[in-house]
């Protein structure tokens, strides 16, 4: 591979030879080594930006190395030359990589693989073209064969593949230069300076839009919409640990921690730019005092999705920054060859858990659906393995909600299904969708399961959709109570600083007002609109942002900034020549790197407020427990998470899992559920078997009536006769002889536990 990494290129200057070499080479070959013509061409001009793009070729690589599904047994290398945009440079590169750089030829070099099987690259056209020839004479023809139909899926959902020309799939972004009005990017956020920064990614908003282009003025800034005041409750619990901590005289004395945190507005793209402005910063210049002082943050907090975790995982590990997560629970973040700076306050075993509630009930015929990424497809293949040990799957649906057609096929396949239990890997966004789909659709009767990603929201299942959701059963984590909580978020006011716009943001969302603003448009649009003082008695307002009845992935990010401040702690602690790195030295607090702070936050270990032990696994994640909850309204028609059960996977009592089955609400027959599969495959379902032998009953009493009428004299008694004998060979065909089958042919289903649902469940 051969990247351009120096834009300007030098002729090698012609050197006269030695006595020596001129005796012992051929007068005709003037032409310096390519290491020569390399190191004389490329002196000026290196382009940083453009040498990111071989370095993520290394990136690349390494990635698949590490992957224990593509390609296990093989590890890929690589070599990279740089044609300093040079076409003799490139064509003499390309060469170079098709013949090898060994002299020799050897039988071992005959018969082992040739020493590159691909090239990535030229990238300028003129000398892709001339490269191409050459490469062309030297074709691999198996490799071309499978490369030619080779289809994929990136991580962020893209599909690569190649058309019958070799030319990727026609997708472009139309691109429009623009600055800010400060040279700079307008994040949502919250901002404290401190001697320490705390870096967080949360979500609050659920939409963003894109600006309109008519290109008669200055394209706006991507919008975010959809305030959530319950979300933005965890924002602010980092905020107020924070400023608990500062005032907390033992733990980090003599130190302030600040915090910028970031609304990432349920947008990938954006999470992505949170994160690359926390660790490089706000500010356009860089002198001694950045370079010499702490980090702009030492540590995220966040992002709560797993999807994005992942991204944004990567980025953050290749400059060792900790991330701590409160909310994504994918397995795939416990790999620490993968993520080896990311740890979480929750824990990720909730696929695990799932499958282990479903066998305490004996269901054995259930359906999934799980989002088309990262999480939704690996939290499918886990809970589909997990669920084949003791029961069947009828359908495993992938879908994005934003492809209608795709949610309708999904949707269609739920209605018509016979399995009653359906598990769902959704998040709050996407599972929102679904929900108005299936009520949309009319279809009731259905056991939902949710995973922890919406197990907690429990009011999507408010006013008409309890019909369809009420009595879901998920999994989320454990409750926690935060002291002091209730009254700093009641005590939230509106700031004029554009870096804590989210509490403007807020302000207006619950007071249902708008604050006035200097712009025109906004002026337009205030007409009809209440007018925000800053006044407001928030107090007096009672919403689920000051609920602190249920805190869950609030408690967790609670957790996750108390983990960081002990790690400082204990850093800042160190006795000198008794510390961790070489040479037993100590880190200075005031001149840390993140790869310190990441040492001390492995072996973190702390006890919370209310006894509750705080620590990180080998693979950074939290202890494994778990709150089972059931979705229930109260008398005044609140819909609320109703905690039922717990899993606690290092019980000493032995018993993982407790579930209390009498404060379960149950939103259909619990009973049909456990005996419409019995452990059979689903063409021995016996509702079918009972709806057949009535369908058959109706029939032919309903044939029966003209017949009868019609018949004259004796016949009457004939048809009277056929009658009563069609059905009843009717109802005995289609329910008796399925349990003649099992009785001959299945004797080991002809048991007390087989025939006792939730036992065989339980036994398995």
């Amino acid at each position: 591979m051969f990247f351009s990494c120096a834009p300007r290129h030098q002729l090698p200057t012609p050197s006269t030879p030695s006595a020596e070499e001129d005796n012992n080479a051929p007068a005709e070959d003037t032409a310096p080594p390519l290491k020569t013509l390399l190191l004389r061409s490329c002196l000026h001009s290196f382009d940083i930006p453009v040498f990111q793009r071989s370095q993520i070729m290394v990136f690349a690589i390494e990635e698949i190395n590490r992957n224990k599904l593509l390609l296990p047994t093989l590890t890929l290398g690589y070599r990279i030359y740089d044609n300093c945009m040079n076409l003799q440079v490139s064509l003499r590169a390309a060469s170079t990589l098709t013949a090898g750089l060994d002299d020799a030829m050897t039988d071992a070099n005959c018969k082992g693989l040739p020493p590159v099987v691909a090239i990535v690259g030229e990238p300028l056209s003129t000398h892709s073209i001339a490269i191409a020839r050459i490469l062309g004479l030297f074709s691999i023809p198996q490799l071309l064969h499978y490369l030619k139909k080779v289809t994929f899926t990136t991580h962020f959902g893209e599909r690569v593949a190649f058309d019958e020309n070799g030319d990727a799939l026609a997708v472009f972004d139309i691109v429009n230069w623009q600055q800010m009005a400060d040279g700079r990017y307008i994040f949502n956020e919250l901002y404290k300076t401190g001697d320490i920064m705390l870096g967080g990614v949360f979500s609050v908003h659920f939409k963003t839009i894109a600006p309109e282009l008519l290109f008669k003025s200055k394209p706006e800034q991507w919008k975010c919409e959809s305030f959530d005041i319950l979300l933005f409750q965890r924002p602010q619990s980092m905020a107020f640990a924070i400023e608990e901590i500062n005032r907390d005289p033992f733990l980090l004395p003599n130190i302030t921690l600040g915090y910028r945190i970031f609304d990432n507005c349920m947008n990938l793209q954006v999470s992505l730019r949170a994160a690359a402005s926390l660790i490089a910063g706000q500010g356009d210049t860089v002198n001694d005092n950045n370079c010499t002082g702490p980090p702009p943050v030492v540590a995220v907090i966040g992002e709560p999705l797993s999807s994005h975790s992942i991204a944004i995982a990567r980025l953050l590990s290749l400059f060792s920054v900790p991330q701590i997560s409160f909310c994504a629970s994918s397995p795939l973040l416990s790999d620490k060859r993968e993520f080896p700076s990311f740890f979480r306050t929750v824990p990720s075993e909730a696929f695990q858990v799932i499958p282990k509630i479903i066998q305490y009930f004996g269901w054995t015929w259930v359906g999934a659906i799980g989002s088309d990424d990262d999480y939704g497809l690996y939290a499918l293949k886990s809970f589909t393995e997990e669920h084949k040990k003791f029961g069947c799957i009828a359908f495993s649906e992938a879908i994005n909600v934003n492809d209608k057609s795709n949610l309708k096929r999904a949707v269609k396949v739920v209605q018509q299904s016979s399995a009653t239990v359906i598990v769902v890997f959704l998040t709050k966004l996407d599972v929102s969708v679904l929900i108005k789909e299936i009520a949309h659709q009319n279809i009731t009767g259905r056991q939902w399961i949710a995973s922890d990603s919406w197990s907690a929201f429990a009011a999507l299942a408010s006013n008409e959709n309890f019909k369809y959701f009420g009595g879901t059963i998920g999994v989320t984590a454990r409750r926690g109570v935060i002291p002091g909580l209730e009254q700093y978020l009641l005590q939230a006011k509106p700031d004029s600083d554009q870096n804590n716009n989210l509490l403007k943001q807020f302000w207006e969302k619950i007071f249902g007002c708008k604050f006035n603003k200097n712009d025109t448009a906004t002026k337009n649009n205030m007409e009809d609109s209440k007018v925000c003082t800053g006044s407001e008695d928030l107090k007096s307002t009672k919403t689920e942002y000051s609920d602190v009845s249920q805190l869950r992935a609030t408690y967790n990010v609670y957790k996750a900034v108390y983990a960081v401040a002990h790690a400082l702690h204990n850093l800042n602690n160190c006795e000198h020549g008794k510390g961790p790195f070489e040479g037993n030295t100590c880190a200075d607090i005031t001149k840390m790197k993140p790869w310190q702070l990441l040492h001390y936050l492995k072996e973190v270990h702390f006890t919370a407020h209310l006894g509750e032990r705080v620590a990180f696994d080998e693979n950074g994640d939290a202890l494994p427990v778990f709150d089972i909850v059931n979705w229930q309204q109260t008398p005044d028609k609140m819909v609320i998470s109703k905690t039922i059960g717990v899993f606690d996977e290092f019980t000493i009592s032995g018993q993982q899992l407790v579930i209390n089955e009498v404060d379960i609400f149950w939103n259909f027959n619990p009973g049909t559920v456990a005996f419409i599969a019995r452990g059979l495959p689903d063409t021995f379902n016996e509702a079918k078997f009972i709806t057949f032998s009535m369908l058959i009953f109706c029939a032919v009493w309903i044939t029966f009536i003209p017949a009868y009428i019609s018949s004259p004299g004796k016949h009457t008694v004939a048809v009277e006769i056929f009658a009563i004998l069609a059905s009843s060979f009717g109802l005995l065909f289609a329910i008796f002889a399925p349990k003649c089958y099992v009785i001959l042919f299945k004797p080991e289903k002809n048991t007390r536990k087989a025939l006792m649902g939730k036992d065989i469940g339980k036994n398995k």
